[in-house]
């Protein structure tokens, strides 16, 4: 009977240490998922309570990720460390809360201050966003246009997240080309324009291959721009990436092309040249 009562705590044990892996890992994929226009908004708004279950592991992630993990699909990892970070920490506050009634002040006093921490992340980050405002729009080909939506936090003036969309039915439907972020803590990168100085467009002569890009991310479109393909060259404002930013992209044909980016690491300010054969989709040093 003994044993039969062992079994059964720590089987609770377990089922709260998977729950609270459930509760973090449906948080940090909530955070972690790409943004689009269709949604945005929704999901800024389910941004909110996520970073109240994430609280405190926010910062840990944040410290520890970037420098331990310099990967492109550095997401990956985040959602992994944030399951893990979940199943480990609901195992201690489980085990605090059967230990009398200094645990469970314990666990009270983390629960409010983890909490307060995810409520602080999430108006410092502008989770509330308001609705979007369009900063531009311009012809790329006799058949389709682009325009610059941005959206920015409530009861502000600036912008923190820019939308590059693409139509090719004057305007009644609209695709999605790119997501330009800007972070106003580094003031940058610059946000898009439709003047050619901070969002590039150009095209084929068949204006089947069009491509848009700006010092942060590239969208191919082989169908005339009905839809899109990105490929972006950093992981973001302050991750570790290979590459820094785009400075030139051209194009033979739908296939070969040519790119100038900056070298992100030492020595800054050095150039490299990136070649694509299969449309931009990859990008290497070998031609």
């Amino acid at each position: 009977m003994k044993s039969l009562r062992l079994t059964k705590s720590a089987l609770r044990t377990l089922n709260a240490g998977f729950a609270g892996m459930f509760l973090f890992l449906t948080a940090a994929t909530t955070l972690q998922l790409p943004y689009h226009f269709s949604w945005y908004i929704l999901h800024r708004r389910l941004m909110f309570p996520s970073r109240l279950v994430l609280g405190w592991a926010q910062i840990a992630i944040w410290e520890f990720i970037p420098t331990l993990y310099p990967l492109k699909r550095i997401e990956v990892i985040y959602v992994i460390t944030a399951a893990t970070l979940g199943f480990l920490g609901s195992l201690l506050m489980y085990f605090l809360w059967t230990k009398r009634w200094i645990g469970k002040v314990l666990v009270g006093l983390f629960i409010l201050t983890h909490i307060l921490v995810g409520w602080f992340l999430s108006f410092w980050l502008g989770d509330l966003v308001r609705s979007p405002a369009e900063i531009c729009r311009v012809a790329v080909t006799d058949n389709v246009s682009i325009r610059i939506l941005g959206y920015g936090p409530q009861n502000e003036s600036w912008f923190d997240n820019y939308f590059v969309l693409s139509t090719v039915d004057r305007g009644q439907t609209w695709n999605q080309v790119l997501v330009q972020y800007y972070d106003t803590w580094d003031m940058g990168p610059p946000p898009p324009d439709c003047e050619g100085q901070e969002l590039y467009y150009q095209t084929l002569p068949n204006d089947e291959f069009i491509w848009i890009w700006t010092k942060e991310n590239l969208s191919i479109s082989n169908d005339g721009g009905r839809s899109w393909q990105s490929w972006t060259p950093s992981c973001g404002v302050r991750e570790r990436c290979e590459y820094g930013s785009i400075i030139a992209v051209t194009f033979e044909d739908p296939k070969r092309g040519h790119m100038k980016a900056s070298l992100l690491f030492k020595p800054r300010g050095v150039v490299t040249d990136l070649y694509s054969s299969d449309g931009g989709l990859t990008w290497s040093r070998v031609p």
